[in-house]
């Protein structure tokens, strides 16, 4: 049964996929060539631009300051889609460089970001300008800063004692992915998907002989924060393993997401965990959205029962309430089970936006999920992801679903949705 299940699912995915290209083929096939650029030129003095890294962000700094000759340089011209019309290394910028009339902004990067990697800070700064006919173009200093996401990982000193060496934590941001050794000392740095970010952590150890694996998601992480997820250990409230408890020993393992601040020491044992968002915030009327469980606790994982499919999907919805009406509803979709995540992926499904949800409308439709008009302004909607339960079920593993809400005053809410198929 479970095989039928998992061919079923595949198929299903495969149809999706099939039309999803048939449709980006035929998009291709609409495009002409550009159009010959006839406009005036300008030109950009680059001699006395200075490029540089801003040391409050730096993870290492050496009394000469961070080498910034082989940062990347790039001009991109705005009125042409973001187009980029050059590239140099900063060491091989000449001293003046002729541009179309336009606006453009220009980049400088260390390198090119990784999704995930041990010890490789990334650091960038961007500044926009425009360039007028027969004139030449200034710029300010290019001060680079942290820009991806540092992770280490930590445990109080009387759980490090516990653990076997098997022990390891796998964090993920996005696509990025690093898995941690019991004793791994290197920082972890991960590429910012957005404004914002959801960082999870799925702890699997052994301790005095009992597997124990307790997965965790924090939220509203920002581009160029440091934090640290220490594990440490509490009283033991009982469990069959699964969420950080040991059963034949009386202890509970907990995990805690700080934030390093900038230009403070934080001494071992001093710092302040982040606050457990509240669960199922009710909203009301003139405040900030709320994303909530429909007859469940959405702070907690649900594991889908035996005997749902796809003709009998098990029902799950999440309200979404909006006092000031949707700007934005952003899905990001991961799972452990690498087929699955596989199959979103080249669906484009893990990472999207229902209120502009481009060339995925087919998919979103024959997934029955609401988008564009039926998100756009909207005060309350129903994420209904029940169709998706019976298409889970050929997938063993973890899926979550990483919402964030934003509405027309720029507010957000987020929320993560994991499913769990055993």
């Amino acid at each position: 049964m479970k095989k039928s299940n998992t061919l079923f699912t595949l198929a299903f995915f495969a149809i999706l996929a099939f039309s999803s290209c048939e449709r980006e083929q035929w998009g291709n096939a609409q495009k002409g060539p550009d159009d010959i650029d006839n406009r005036a030129e300008g030109q950009i003095g680059l001699s006395a631009l200075k490029v540089s890294v801003d040391e409050k962000t730096a993870t290492t700094v050496t009394r000469a300051g961070i080498n910034t000759d082989n940062f990347i340089i790039r001009i991109y011209d705005m009125d042409k889609e973001g187009k980029m019309v050059q590239e140099w290394k900063c060491s091989e910028m000449p001293e003046i460089f002729t541009l179309k009339v336009s606006h453009y902004s220009i980049t400088a990067m260390s390198h090119e970001v990784q999704p995930a990697e041990f010890e490789k800070p990334y650091y960038f700064s961007k500044q926009d300008f425009e360039i007028t006919e027969n004139t030449v173009t200034d710029l300010k200093e290019l001060v680079c800063t942290l820009n991806n996401i540092k992770v280490r990982i930590a445990y109080d000193s009387e759980l490090q004692k516990l653990l076997d060496e098997d022990s390891k934590v796998k964090v993920s941001v996005g696509e990025g992915r690093l898995e941690y050794a019991k004793d791994e000392t290197r920082a972890g740095y991960f590429k910012s998907i957005g404004e914002t970010n959801i960082l999870i952590a799925d702890l699997s150890a052994t301790i005095q002989g009992e597997k124990v694996t307790m997965s965790k998601a924090f939220i509203d992480v920002l581009p160029g924060e440091e934090r640290i997820i220490k594990y440490s250990m509490k009283q033991n409230s009982g469990g069959d393993g699964d969420n950080g408890e040991i059963g034949k020993v009386d202890i509970q393992i907990d995990a805690t997401c700080e934030v390093v601040e900038k230009d403070i020491t934080i001494a071992p044992g001093e710092e302040e965990p982040l606050p457990e968002p509240e669960p199922n915030p009710e909203p009301s009327p003139g405040t900030k959205p709320a994303i909530t469980g429909k007859d469940f606790d959405i702070t907690q994982s649900i594991t889908i029962p035996p005997g749902v499919s796809t003709d009998n999907p098990y029902p799950v919805i999440v309200k979404i309430a909006v006092p000031e009406g949707i700007r934005n509803l952003e899905i990001g979709i991961t799972s452990s089970s690498t087929d699955f995540a596989n199959a979103i992926s080249d669906l484009g499904l893990t990472d999207f936006d229902l209120a502009n949800p481009g060339a995925l409308i087919g998919i979103l439709q024959n997934l029955g999920l609401p988008y564009g008009d039926k998100v756009t302004g909207k005060t309350d909607i129903d994420f209904d992801i029940s169709g998706f339960t019976g298409l889970l079920v050929g997938f063993p593993g973890t899926h979550r679903f990483n919402l964030k809400v934003t509405d027309d005053k720029g507010n957000t809410a987020s929320a993560i949705l994991a499913l769990i198929v055993n």
